[in-house]
């Protein structure tokens, strides 16, 4: 869906050096600081409705009311200068939280830059980490056979972006995440494993997502095709190890193995 502009009066903040030359006066304005909200600290950001107050304060770019100042910081935070801690809201004149956009965080294309693609698949997805699943917004460039992790629909800049090249995928019905989930799992050129759930029940999403990845040249693997000792896929393969122990492959999921015949004597 096409966002309609925010701001429709006009605004002195249109070219990148004079929205340069605002963020550069954030720090010194005492704006940036380390915050805390419901016990979780953020560091090095600003509350937008204190930048809505230095904006008006000092006539920023000519703005003359508070809409007028909401204008320059919606320019700000629309042109990448600015983006929510955790990518969760756009910009208001509320306690929220911003950070300023550096050069250092720029790893990646926005939500919005995704979305002027029109070979794209996007949608909610759940991400196995560590100790969980975690819900992210991915968005999968056919163009450049990337799949790209957001935090929200809202991201400015990606929080995972993992390359398709050379990659392959299997699918399965996810047990952990939730029922009426898919899992695929990718394994990336990069030695990369990542496990990715759908949901089956959204409307075309099962077809959607499995027809994006095998159009961006991920190889999907057939988990009915049976390996020898009626294995189908290498982490359920198992072998005895130095000491006669059983050990299963799947402890080694997610590293690099190195699979090496040796003859016995």
């Amino acid at each position: 869906m096409q966002r309609t502009p925010r701001c429709p009066r006009e605004s002195k903040v249109e070219d990148a050096e004079e929205m340069n030359r605002i963020v550069g006066l954030l720090e010194p304005a005492g704006l940036i600081k380390d915050r805390t909200y419901h016990l979780k600290a953020y560091k090095d950001c600003l509350v937008g409705s204190e930048l809505i107050d230095w904006v008006l304060k000092n006539n920023v770019a000519g703005a003359e009311d508070r809409a007028g100042a909401v204008c320059v910081c919606e320019r700000l935070f629309d042109g990448g200068h600015l983006h929510h801690v955790v990518d969760g809201h756009e910009f208001k004149d509320k306690y929220l939280f911003y950070r300023v956009a550096k050069e250092d965080d720029a790893h990646g294309p926005s939500v919005k830059d995704l979305q002027a693609q029109s070979n794209i698949q996007k949608g909610e997805v759940m991400i196995k980490g560590r100790w969980s699943y975690d819900r992210f917004y991915a968005v999968l460039s056919r163009e450049k056979k990337t799949l790209y992790l957001f935090a929200s629909p809202l991201g400015s800049t990606p929080r995972r972006v993992l390359p398709l090249e050379s990659s392959s995928f299997t699918v399965s019905e996810c047990s952990e995440c939730r029922r009426g989930f898919l899992c695929l799992q990718l394994q990336s050129s990069a030695d990369t494993v990542l496990e990715m759930c759908v949901d089956v029940n959204a409307g075309d999403s099962q077809d959607a997502w499995l027809h994006a990845f095998v159009s961006a040249g991920v190889g999907c693997l057939d988990e009915d095709s049976s390996l020898p000792g009626g294995a189908n896929h290498f982490y359920k393969f198992s072998a005895q190890d130095i000491d006669d122990k059983q050990v299963v492959m799947d402890r080694y999921r997610g590293r690099v193995a190195l699979i090496v015949n040796v003859a016995t004597m």
